[in-house]
């Protein structure tokens, strides 16, 4: 009979450690930090009944024993509910659970949840855009901003080849800059024609037209730069060096910026979330630009 007890009493002491580890380590997976905390805490407290009681039948029952009885009573009771209260009150409250050392399940879930439904808005704008004349205006949108970031990376590239007295190339560079910035004229022109004639909203409308009169100034202002860079050619030699070094640094920024800048407009099609991250990339480089 006592071989039995003992038996037993390994049997529940075996299965409450593998509950409490199963609980400690947070083996148990769910969705979200709610229900893991929630959970976790009844894996542990049964792991450390089962513990508890094991150690009851191996010892036999006495004070202790029934002290042990009522704490375990207690235990059941009371921890589940208050992991469930605290978590509650976490997520009501807003309050983050050791951001500085723990990632917030929770909140990447929510994140997950914005990029779907944004992903599903897309979608629903990708039918919606599905006649000739819109695809082939945001197109035709997409390949001016192209072209007009293209002319930006090349007039750095002749700002750079100007202060280190490379002239033939300058000119050369000057040029195609001014070749592209009659091509992306001619762009924006007919995409300003073909807005009004689409059937996009007057606030989608908007949006475009303001992010086409945007890259028209930035085309102007390469091709403006272009000019200058033409006519100071015979005072090179009068720049100061640390001035030379100080506009090359500042093309190398300016073209990091561009780039980041095209990257951002290429995930529009694609992930409206990474474009808005890449966004402000731009702002940051901007930043520093300045």
């Amino acid at each position: 009979m006592s071989a039995l007890i003992e038996i037993i009493s390994v049997i529940f002491m075996f299965i409450g450690s593998l509950f409490y580890l199963l609980g400690s380590l947070g083996i148990v997976r769910f969705p979200d930090l709610y229900t893991r905390l929630h959970a976790s805490t009844k894996t542990v407290v049964i792991g450390a009944c089962g513990i508890m009681f094991g150690a009851i039948l191996l010892k036999g029952i006495s004070a202790a024993s029934a002290k042990a009885l009522l704490t375990l009573i207690f235990l059941l009771l009371t921890a589940p509910t208050i992991s469930h209260a605290i978590a509650r009150a976490g997520y009501y409250s807003g309050v983050k659970m050791c951001p500085e050392s723990v990632r917030d399940d929770y909140e990447s879930y929510v994140f997950e949840e914005k990029k779907k439904k944004l992903t599903k808005a897309r979608a629903r704008a990708r039918m919606w855009l599905g006649r000739r004349k819109e695809r082939d205006l945001f197109k035709l949108v997409h390949d001016h901003i192209t072209k007009t970031l293209f002319g930006v990376k090349m007039i750095a590239d002749a700002a750079r080849d100007f202060v280190r007295g490379d002239i033939e190339t300058t000119e050369d560079e000057v040029k195609k800059i001014v070749a592209i910035e009659r091509e992306t004229s001619k762009m924006s022109y007919t995409a300003l024609h073909m807005i009004p004639r689409s059937a996009l909203s007057s606030e989608d409308s908007g949006d475009l037209m303001t992010l086409i009169f945007s890259m028209i100034q930035v085309s102007r202002a390469a091709e403006a730069l272009a000019h200058r860079i033409e006519l100071a050619e015979p005072y090179i030699f009068l720049f100061p060096e640390p001035a030379k070094s100080g506009v090359i640094k500042l093309t190398g920024k300016t073209i990091e910026t561009v780039e980041m800048l095209g990257q951002a407009v290429d995930e529009l099609n694609r992930d409206l979330i990474k474009a808005e991250e890449l966004s402000n990339k731009v702002s940051d480089l901007e930043d520093e630009v300045d």
